[in-house]
């Protein structure tokens, strides 16, 4: 991301690549799922996905496999720095550079059945959580879901405690405090 709050760049962008891919699948196999439980789809009415920070499109390409044909996928994030080319993605996997903070074209407005958001605790300062929320709800159908997959500091442990999690706390906290983002 191009933004002054986000600390996790790994530096050249196939690192970064390898990174997010690997933060995705690790995030894929803790939570078992892409979808809470709670969403079912239907295998005969496709139906339209928005990932909000997609990053790679990692979680998108994966979900497509479990929708129907017809369905559209679209990734945003605020640079395609990591999208992989557009010809070695599912045709109706599309990803797009737009930053969450701002409003979304008028096109993707009140389309989406599924709006997916994952860590961006990491992207935002403390002010702009409220207007990002909005414009997250501003692509969703009546009835449509919000999945954000985030956590606080308040969340992050290591089990068994060490010294070398503590202080990575420590330092990413501190950059946090400064870069304005909300620490609970």
């Amino acid at each position: 991301m191009a933004s002054d709050t986000y600390s996790l760049r790994a530096g050249p962008a196939e690192k970064e690549v390898e990174r997010l891919n690997a933060g995705h699948d690790l995030i894929s196999r803790v939570t078992g799922s892409l979808l809470p439980p709670q969403i079912s789809i239907n295998p005969n009415k496709p139906i339209r996905v928005a990932d909000i920070a997609t990053g790679t499109g990692a979680w998108l390409v994966q979900l497509r496999e479990r929708l129907p044909v017809s369905s559209v996928l679209d990734g945003f994030d605020i640079t395609n720095a990591q999208f992989p080319p557009q010809d070695t993605l599912p045709d109706t996997v599309k990803l797009n550079v737009h930053d969450m903070r701002e409003p979304f074209p008028q096109d993707f407005l009140g389309s989406y059945d599924i709006v997916h958001v994952r860590l961006i605790m990491y992207a935002l300062k403390g002010d702009e959580w409220a207007k990002t929320v909005k414009n997250l709800v501003t692509l969703l159908k009546p009835g449509g879901y919000l999945i954000s997959e985030d956590t606080s500091y308040t969340e992050w442990l290591a089990i068994p405690a060490s010294v070398a999690h503590c202080r990575f706390l420590q330092i990413d906290m501190a950059f946090s405090g400064k870069a304005g983002r909300d620490l609970m």
